[in-house]
């Protein structure tokens, strides 16, 4: 190929590549309202605080329906759980109470992050987690129109009194 003909080339790759741009740009505006983005937020913090609930008093059935199939929960530990071993240690009667705050909503179309912080009272025997606080980061996917969690990591846990 000469010179002449692969600097063609590039050149029309790069009008191509051009011309598409603000046809994304103008097709990721009209899908992506101040609205949208809005009641992203409300129905995440609500999803979240549903979550919670459910973890609180072993629902599996509301978490079964809230994971996705690839879910992962990384524990501060390190373990790494898939969705079944997560539904699998849900038990009865383990927690007293799983408090939320600091509760942000980063939303990106059809993922969006959470962060924030829970503080947990457990009926565990082992003082280091009977009463802790952890901050995590969740990863949330709308898939068939619902939001569904793919991913929580927890990121730092204290033990002790809230």
């Amino acid at each position: 190929m000469t010179a002449s003909l692969r600097l063609s080339t590039l050149l029309i790759a790069g009008l191509a590549l051009a011309s598409a741009i603000p046809a994304f740009a103008q097709e990721s505006k009209q899908t992506i309202s101040p609205a949208s983005t809005d009641q992203t937020v409300t129905d995440l913090r609500a999803l979240e605080q549903r979550a919670e609930a459910a973890t609180l008093h072993a629902d599996a059935a509301f978490l079964e329906d809230f994971y996705a199939s690839d879910f992962r929960f990384t524990h501060g530990t390190g373990i790494v759980w898939n969705k079944t071993e997560t539904l699998k240690a849900l038990r009865p009667g383990n927690f007293i109470s799983r408090e939320l705050d600091s509760v942000e909503v980063e939303p990106h179309g059809d993922v969006a992050l959470t962060l924030g912080r829970i503080h947990v009272r457990s009926n565990s025997q082992d003082p280091e987690v009977r009463e802790y606080t952890i901050w995590y980061v969740r990863v949330y996917t709308r898939r068939g129109g619902r939001w569904q969690l793919l991913s929580h990591r927890t990121v730092r846990q204290v033990s002790g009194p809230l």
